[in-house]
């Protein structure tokens, strides 16, 4: 396949429209024109990331120039898992050609080429897809020399499918809610983390805390977006907490970094960059760890969000039961001395509804199996026929209901609550009457 391709053709590399006074897209020609036997050497860290700014650059214009060939890196598929096998080895080959670099470093370089690749298809849709509202016209201003006709048609009826439109506008809508932004231009992470370990006199790496400083602190002076200085004034007051010796262990500020920040997508790690994996940083053991302290994180916010809807829901509770007394039958009750004056058999009742409630909502927080939160459940129910022996078959109902109140949406629950008291539970209180 790569005996036929020419990198440096025009034809080939979809350059697209260049108007005049406008610079185009960079055809990389001081690396095509190096002589055979030569090649830049490039400098990686022990992830396979290019650490060194003059030769990492060099290797991504390169990278790019790869990508918008569409011999090598055809944009006809829907994504870069669909591009075959053979034509990933060939963008690897026509890279060693020019480049020393380590095997170790493919995954990175593989994850340049799919970013480059896709903002390259995302050039072609803006300039010959956006603009126009026809396929027709579409067809009409394509330039010749981005790709044949027959390809173009091939990403048309695929921009033009409703799914991909849908997910499309999603993108955009996701793109606009990211809130923070760093500042380091075309600088990797990789290179500002080898420039801040060559900063200390230990020569360590930075933690992921100073990476997160120094990567949103705009370089020129200035001040972080607000989302970004709201995060990293979150992430001092953690490491406050910590005692002064402790704050300037980098493992200590990783720490508070995780316990602080939402987890990483899946397969990245937060201020490393693209090419390194969770595992690769983490380890085994360490990823598990890490798993389990983003879990706790997510429970508690999980907590905290249901402790929430409880409340509200008792806030609805309490309304719902004013509006039973008022309808007079609440008072009937007291009026029989089934309810004390002070209404403490009610309330005994209000208290292990909720309890149970918080049982069934949270058991699997709080409890390791599922045999503990059903002896506790019991045990609630034991205690409350217990207080309430003559209401034992109404505390009964009482307490599925808590159950249900659990399993049907609130809006269902609030909204049959009233006829199931009145029908079921009164008759079963007055014998009948």
């Amino acid at each position: 396949m790569s005996d036929t391709k020419e990198h440096g053709s025009s034809s080939a590399s979809g350059s697209g429209k260049r108007y005049r006074g406008q610079r185009g897209k960079t055809k990389a020609l001081d690396i095509v024109n190096m002589p055979n036997k030569d090649r830049i050497e490039v400098e990686v860290n022990e992830w396979g990331q290019p650490n060194k700014k003059k030769s990492a650059s060099k290797l991504v214009t390169w990278i790019g120039t790869i990508a918008r060939n569409r011999l090598y890196c055809p944009q006809t598929y829907p994504n870069w898992k669909k591009i075959p096998q053979p034509y990933k080895d060939d963008c690897w080959k026509v890279i060693k050609d020019k480049f020393i670099i380590h095997d170790d470093s493919k995954n990175w370089v593989f994850d340049r080429l799919n970013h480059r690749w896709r903002e390259h298809k995302c050039d072609l849709k803006a300039e010959y897809y956006t603009k126009y509202d026809s396929d027709s016209d579409r067809r009409m201003n394509l330039d010749p020399h981005v790709m044949p006709i027959e390809d173009w048609d091939v990403l048309l009826k695929y921009w033009d499918d409703e799914k991909n439109k849908e997910i499309s506008e999603q993108n955009k809508k996701n793109k606009k809610n990211q809130k923070m932004h760093h500042r380091t231009g075309s600088t990797s992470f990789a290179v500002i983390r080898e420039k801040m370990r060559n900063e200390n006199l230990d020569k360590k790496p930075p933690s992921r805390m100073e990476m997160f400083d120094r990567t949103h602190t705009p370089s020129k002076g200035g001040e972080m977006d607000p989302e970004s200085a709201k995060t990293m004034d979150q992430l001092r007051v953690a490491l406050s907490k910590e005692s002064e010796e402790r704050q300037k262990d980098s493992a200590v500020q990783d720490e508070v970094f995780r316990g602080t920040l939402k987890r990483n997508s899946h397969g990245w790690v937060r201020m490393y960059g693209p090419g390194v994996t969770p595992k690769q940083v983490f380890g085994i053991e360490g990823l598990r760890t890490q798993r389990r302290e983003e879990r706790i994180v997510d429970l508690r916010a999980e907590n905290s969000q249901l402790k929430e809807k409880i409340a509200q829901q008792d806030d609805k509770i309490a309304e719902q039961s004013d509006k039973i007394a008022q309808q007079g039958w609440l008072g009937n009750l007291e009026k029989k001395d089934l309810w004390s004056t002070n209404g403490s058999h009610f309330g005994e009742i209000v208290k292990y509804l909720n309890l149970a409630s918080f049982v069934m909502i949270l058991g699997p927080t709080y409890f390791e199996n599922t045999a503990d939160m059903k002896m506790r459940y019991n045990q609630i129910h034991a205690s409350m026929l217990m207080k309430l022996g003559r209401l034992s078959l109404l505390s009964f109902l009482m307490l599925n209901l808590a159950l249900l109140r659990n399993l049907a949406p609130v809006n269902c629950y609030f909204q049959y609550i009233p006829g199931f008291l009145s029908q079921v539970l009164k008759p079963i209180a007055f014998g009948g009457t």
